[in-house]
């Protein structure tokens, strides 16, 4: 299994913090953000990362990939694009990557703003234990918060998902996905499949909306512990605070 971090966005929402860095490049534990990914990473024992960048960013991550003590293990892919209007978005970097790259592995995607108190280990057996079914991570909001859900994720008894909203009114089910998921090589060719019919490329979740829709198997993993996510300056004090640092 091959690891990939989705990292070629412009930080929007977390101006002006990002306004000369990417947010991977935003300080965390005494580091950098991508630091703590790439720990996560390599305590699962996925060995070989691959990080898709932006040409606007992608100096700053190559003169942060020579001071990285795991720079033998990274490889930076540029998507091309200067300019915010030009972006690729998630789906469509997440194909890039996979027609310039050719993996030949399953894939592990993770988002540059996202972390999770849990390691990564639980998710990967549990995609192992898959057949051939691609795996996202899931976690609970609590009643309080829902006004607040991201996504809905609803599963049958399996874990299968059977439903995916984006931005729902009035959830009923706790449960929403974050930028993680784990794909069998056998279904790699669906990311461009869904970029070439004109959907939506920006935003992740609608992939899996759409996997779902078409009857593919997807199941939601359900993480334990908290999800951190950067996605604008609020949430990344909030993670500055909270977040239980990887000391390795």
């Amino acid at each position: 299994m091959k690891a990939l971090i989705l990292a070629a966005g412009f930080g929007t929402r977390l101006r002006p913090l990002t306004n000369d860095i990417p947010k991977s490049l935003l300080p965390l534990c005494g580091r950098k953000v991508i630091d703590e990914q790439l720990a996560a990473i390599v305590s699962a024992n996925l060995s070989e990362i691959f990080i898709v960048t932006n040409s606007k960013f992608r100096a700053l991550l190559e003169n942060w990939q020579l001071s990285s003590s795991r720079r033998a293990r990274i490889k930076i892919m540029d998507d091309g694009v200067k300019e915010e209007i030009e972006r690729k978005g998630a789906v469509g970097d997440l194909a890039f990557f996979i027609e310039k790259a050719n993996p030949k592995d399953s894939l592990f995607v993770l988002g540059s703003d996202n972390l999770f108190e849990e390691d990564f280990n639980g998710i990967i057996n549990f995609f192992s234990a898959q057949n051939e079914a691609i795996v996202v991570a899931i976690s609970h909001l609590k009643n309080a918060n829902l006004s607040r859900q991201p996504n809905e994720v609803s599963l049958d008894s399996a874990g299968r998902i059977i439903d995916f909203r984006e931005k729902p009114v009035q959830p009923k089910s706790p449960y929403f996905a974050s930028l993680l998921y784990l794909l069998p090589e056998s279904k790699l060719s669906l990311a461009a499949e869904y970029t070439s019919s004109r959907r939506d490329p920006d935003n992740a979740g609608n992939l899996i909306a759409w996997l779902v829709e078409e009857g593919e198997p997807v199941f939601g993993y359900k993480m334990k512990g908290r999800r951190f996510d950067i996605g604008d300056p609020k949430s990344y004090h909030s993670t500055q605070r909270d977040y239980p640092c990887i000391r390795t």
